[in-house]
């Protein structure tokens, strides 16, 4: 099917194309949003600035696919390959990329917000570094965890506990990940929380009352504790 037939039949409301081979196809800035593409073949496809919301397009096969500006939000890419691609300032907010296979691909500026990175698979390179350009926010990332945007972290913990929680451990799906960086809340008082197994660094924690915390198995790095009160304090395996 050569691209005019395909935006006719869309057009014309059709819109189950899964299956369909677009290899080399110019579609720069179409709306296919709510297309069934799944295992489409869309290799070297021209997607800049296309509106593929809420597309289908599981185990789609996208190599050397130009993905700039494109919308992708609410999409579904569960279990498709992502080969050489540019995704660079794309939107791709909730959407699914959960099995996804990833090689050599750009996420500079990336709306991954929302989106389900569950079982992603970097080829060859370290997952966090290859998202590090991204924006993330609420994203559940590879390995489970939810990653909140880390300038919003302070305010985060702030207002849970102000509402009472004091449960901020790694089994929080919050608390995690390391959105704790830079994190400021010296003077705190965070006596008896649990702590335990965050991931902790360039904090500052001046004077703030750890008096019977739960800090067991915490990662803390650079993080200052000066005049802080650990009386009490379950420090075990604390690195």
């Amino acid at each position: 099917m050569n691209v005019e037939e395909l935006i006719r039949q869309y057009d014309s409301g059709e819109r189950d194309f899964s299956g369909i081979k677009l290899s080399g196809s110019n579609l720069l800035g179409v709306n296919l949003s709510h297309a069934n593409l799944k295992s489409a073949n869309l290799h070297g496809v021209e997607f800049h600035g296309a509106n593929l919301s809420n597309s289908i397009l599981v185990n789609a096969y996208f190599e050397g696919v130009s993905l700039r500006y494109a919308i992708l939000d609410g999409a579904d890419l569960t279990d498709a390959k992502l080969v050489e691609s540019d995704l660079q300032c794309a939107s791709l907010k909730g959407a699914n990329l959960e099995r996804v296979v990833i090689m050599d691909c750009r996420w500079d500026r990336t709306d991954l917000s929302q989106a389900n990175l569950r079982n992603v698979e970097v080829a060859g390179e370290d997952i966090e570094e290859d998202f590090s350009e991204a924006i993330l926010h609420e994203t559940v990332m590879p390995s489970g965890a939810v990653y909140y945007h880390k300038p919003m972290a302070r305010e985060k913990f702030l207002n849970d506990y102000a509402k009472g929680c004091r449960e901020f451990s790694v089994n929080n799906d919050y608390y995690n990940y390391d959105e704790w960086d830079l994190l400021q809340i010296k003077h705190f008082d965070l006596s008896g929380c649990d702590l335990s197994g965050i991931r902790l660094s360039n904090a500052d924690l001046i004077g703030a009352n750890l008096q019977g915390a739960n800090l067991s198995g915490a990662y803390l790095f650079e993080v200052c504790l000066h005049d802080a009160n650990l009386e009490g304090a379950n420090l075990e395996i604390v690195t």
